[in-house]
């Protein structure tokens, strides 16, 4: 049997395909978490051993060991000693339901006598006494516990260097910025500057003093300071003190007094970024030079570092995002919340207990938005990644530096996995399986234990206490295996070097930045060099040339293969307001005017973007219009930049391109989400707003068509009951697209043949007007499997072809696949979409069940338009494994993970 002839069978399979494109699909799934009412159960490993350490009973044993182990875990989890006792920050996962019972559940809490901070969702957070963490566990409503851990911020200091510049040279640092992204040009077109919108900033503080965070009057423009290292404990839940507008004003007066500092300086420059004016400058440099994007937004600042603290605790995190919610509700304005924050500590895919805040925030209504830092680990030796086959091992090996802390690992909570470490001297400690502990050796711990609640992943961490040198080796063995993919990060951001063998410079965007709904921001660079304090030119050009992406800006993707960072913005070297109180600033960052400083990072690149969506807040306002969450996140995929830096399509370090302002409020100016047609593929119904030429898609929105209309023959048509799709692409040229089906709310389409890389509009024409229109980013590939539901899960739409003596025969592909007959060659023959456009099958990556396998051919089914056919053939050595998870790459891009069943 040729491929060729493989290519042309028609599966059984493909008529019900091509029906449920002709249906509507809710591609919106739910889960549904389970109580368990057992301590054991729903904490985490690191609450358990809080428990096991802080207890009053533990803190009776002095040895120093257990010193050693309470000292380790301060620096993991957010532990503070109030009355006498050790409180433990606490998040807490509630049983999902409607908005009734989730406030029924926290009434329960409360009801057995703890104090909830605060509740996003599902999502609550509370500061418990360790020893009454299980009697927090027994309330029913709660599904699962963990300890709050720490992000820190992701900002880099510039270095200092040589020639002199005036300052008319140094005037055009922050135009550089602004104008890279038409920042200009977007306000004075559609007169935004942020007036009646919130910017939110969690972060080390703010310089309230300085002149850029005050009108011409002297007045405050912060509406609100949370300052939670104040040991007043007035503030919300009993943490810190706030501060209004009225009470910052009479300290700027000298009637008043507030004790807030920011002596690192972060907050304080993405503040400045973000919604600083500019008008703190000195020594003749003129007021205005180094203003942000947003130099009239209303600021509402949260210091979220408390005192000896390793960073930003997440149940602050999580505290901070409500308390600017409603500020911005209390001052009736829209709002958008920049976090330029980050860590490694957690699974990569969104399911992060802060992160699950953020998407249930941002699910609450319109008129808000949040953008976090993608993080600066884009060189750092600190990801591995791979899969491996049942009975497969993987090695990874590493060194230990004095600033090492420890590993984390994930893998799919079908497999059973081991973990094992082989120290320098060849000494084996585990294999430690799923559940359990090893903490007896000196050097390191091993835990391995059930994942996030509601995920399919389990983890693993390695916990460093004493560093000897010489290369450990981390041993993951699959004992059971049915996905195989495994994922190591250091969480200390690179301080533990994972080997070059095995390291892969993916996945290096960290957390709360794999949020689902939020914003994550890539830095390019704008700056290379600036005049400094001392009026010598400070150069800097690690970080590349003028428009690249910055070598230190974290690529992606997602754990779950989701486009992360989605924007790219100027980060790199951005001159910002510098705090009175910081620490020892680096003198030859700090600009001629001293009162400012430049800095890189995505931490810069955030606030940018922060401006720019405060700036369509504004604009939206003023047109008495409404913006959702996604609906801001599409203005600025379908209006980014793409250049040669970028490339003409999606890339794991910008995502989708550079933002561009101008063109991101001209959007809302034009109201183009009043009608929105969101195209998905139609195979996996991702929301990530990129397709492949020739594809079918699925596309959304409200009065498309007058009717249900579905074709009837092929070649497919380009109008059904008077309706058809237009599609202009990157080049301006425009084609109709082939249509499977059209009805009210949904059109299934193929996109057309030749469309260049890059932004894609698509209009939905009905009797000769536009009543709806979208876009996509084209890429060469974006791969997605049919499957039996038509979700886009589970169990792969398939054909079973089987070569018998020469005879070729079908199975029916609702049977496990049977591999056991000697001789025979058996194909699995998946259908898909997006798949054509590969450069050659050797770029097509396949395992199934961990082991690897090749296709024979991937390309056009060519019986069905935008159909895609991949042909598989299984090894006999698959025999008897049962149902087996699929992972496919196709040139670097990844799947949806789809099952196969086999006898």
């Amino acid at each position: 049997m040729n491929r060729r002839s493989l290519r042309l069978l028609r599966s059984v399979c493909l008529p019900a395909l091509l029906a449920a494109l002709a249906v509507s699909h809710n591609h919106l799934r739910s889960s549904t978490a389970q109580a368990d009412g057992s301590f054991d159960r729903k904490a985490s490993v690191s609450l358990k051993r809080v428990y096991q350490s802080f207890r009053e009973q533990a803190m009776t044993v002095q040895s120093q060991a257990r010193a050693e182990e309470r000292l380790r875990l301060r620096e993991r989890v957010r532990l503070e000693e109030r009355n006498g006792r050790t409180q433990v920050g606490v998040i807490i996962t509630l049983r999902e339901g409607s908005v009734a019972a989730l406030a029924a559940a926290q009434a329960e809490i409360e009801a057995s006598g703890f104090q909830v901070r605060t509740r996003i969702g599902n999502i609550a957070v509370a500061a418990v006494n360790v020893d009454d963490l299980p009697r927090l566990a027994a309330v029913d409503a709660i599904t699962a516990l963990g300890a709050a851990g720490f992000s820190k911020a992701t900002a880099l200091a510039a270095a200092p260097g040589g020639a002199k510049l005036s300052h008319a040279a140094l005037k055009a640092i922050n135009d550089a910025a602004n104008a890279a992204i038409k920042a200009p040009d977007a306000r004075t077109t559609y007169n935004v500057t942020g007036r009646g919108v919130v910017i939110g900033v969690i972060d080390t503080g703010i310089d309230w003093k300085h002149g850029d965070f005050r009108r011409a009057d002297g007045t405050t423009r912060i509406r609100f300071l949370w300052d939670m290292s104040d040991t007043a404990n007035t503030g919300p839940g009993g943490v810190g003190r706030v501060y209004t507008a009225a009470e910052i004003n009479a300290a700027l007066q000298s009637t008043g007094t507030v004790n807030e500092k920011d002596t690192d300086n972060h907050g304080t420059h993405v503040a400045g970024i973000a919604g600083g004016n500019g008008l703190g400058t000195a020594n003749g440099v003129a007021a205005g030079t180094f203003a942000g994007i947003a130099p009239e937004a209303d600021l509402v600042i949260v210091k979220a570092n408390r005192p000896g603290s390793q960073g930003f605790a997440t149940d602050d995190q999580i505290a901070s995002l409500t308390w600017i919610r409603d500020r911005a509700a209390e001052l009736s304005e829209p709002f958008v919340i920049n976090m330029s924050l980050g860590g490694h500590a957690s699974q990569h895919d969104g399911s992060d207990s802060a992160e699950k805040a953020i998407d249930n925030l941002l699910a609450e209504g319109n008129n808000r938005q949040v953008i976090i830092a993608a993080g600066n680990e884009g060189a750092a030796p600190l990801h591995a990644g791979g899969i491996f086959d049942q009975g497969g091992e993987a090695l990874i090996p590493f060194t230990l530096t004095p600033e090492s802390r420890g590993l984390i690992g994930v893998y799919n909570a079908g497999d059973t996995v081991a973990v094992s470490v082989i120290k320098p001297d060849n000494t084996v400690l585990g294999p430690v399986t799923l559940g359990n502990t090893l903490s007896s050796d000196a050097d390191v711990d091993i835990e391995n234990s059930a994942g996030e609640a509601g995920t399919n992943a389990n983890i693993f961490g390695l916990v460093f206490k004493r560093k000897p040198g010489g290369t450990f080796r981390l041993r993951l063995t699959g004992t059971k295996v049915i996905n195989g993919r495994w994922d190591v990060w250091d969480i200390a951001d690179g301080a533990t070097p994972l080997d070059a063998s095995v390291r892969d410079g993916l996945q290096h965007v960290g957390t709360p930045a794999t949020s689902r709904r939020a914003i994550t921001a890539a830095n390019f660079v704008t700056r290379t060099q600036f005049t400094n304090l001392s009026g010598s030119v400070t150069t800097k050009n690690d970080e590349g040339q003028v428009g690249a992406g910055a070598n230190s800006s974290s690529p992606g993707p997602t754990r779950d293969g989701r486009v992360k960072p989605e924007i790219g913005a100027p980060g790199a070297y951005i001159v910002s307001t510098l705090s009175a109180d910081a620490l020892n600033p680096e003198q030859g960052d700090i600009s001629a005017d001293g009162r400012h400083i430049a800095y890189t990072g995505t931490s810069m690149a955030t606030p940018v973007t922060t401006g720019v969506v405060a700036l369509m807040l504004q604009k939206a306002k003023d047109r008495t219009r409404a913006l959702s969450p996604d609906e801001i996140k599409r203005i600025l995929w379908r209006t980014v930049t793409n250049d040669s830096f970028t490339g003409p399509a999606l890339s794991r370090k910008f995502g989708f391109g550079k933002i561009n302002a101008l063109a991101a409020v001209k959007a809302v100016e034009d109201n183009v989400t009043a009608a929105q047609f969101v195209s998905v593929s139609a195979a996996d119904y991702k929301s990530d707003l990129a397709a492949a030429a020739d594809a079918i898609m699925a596309g959304f929105g409200v009065n498309l068509a007058g009717g249900v209309f579905a074709a009837s023959s092929l070649p497919l048509p380009t109008a059904l009951g008077g309706v058809s799709v237009r599609v202009t692409d990157s080049k301006g040229a425009q084609q109709l697209a082939p249509l499977f089906f059209v009805a009210p709310t949904q059109i299934n389409y193929t996109l057309p043949s030749g469309l260049a890389l890059g932004t894609a509009t698509i209009e939905v024409i009905r009797d000769g007007s536009v009543v709806a229109n979208g876009a996509v980013s084209i890429n060469t590939v974006w791969p997605a499997f049919f499957t039996t539901n038509s979700a886009g899960t589970g169990a792969a739409a398939i054909n079973v072809l089987r070569v018998h003596n020469g005879q070729v025969s079908y199975d029916n592909e609702n049977n496990p696949i049977d591999l056991s007959v000697a001789g025979d060659t058996v194909y699995a023959v998946l259908f898909g979409t997006g798949i054509r456009g590969r450069s050659g099958t050797n770029n097509v990556k396949i395992t199934l069940g961990g082991k690897p396998l090749n296709a024979e051919y991937a390309g056009p089914q060519n019986g069905y338009a935008g159909l895609d056919q991949m042909n598989v053939p299984l090894p006999a050595s698959l025999a008897g494994r049962g149902t087996l998870e699929l992972i496919v790459y196709v040139d670097g891009w990844q799947t949806n993970t789809v099952r196969l069943s086999i006898k």
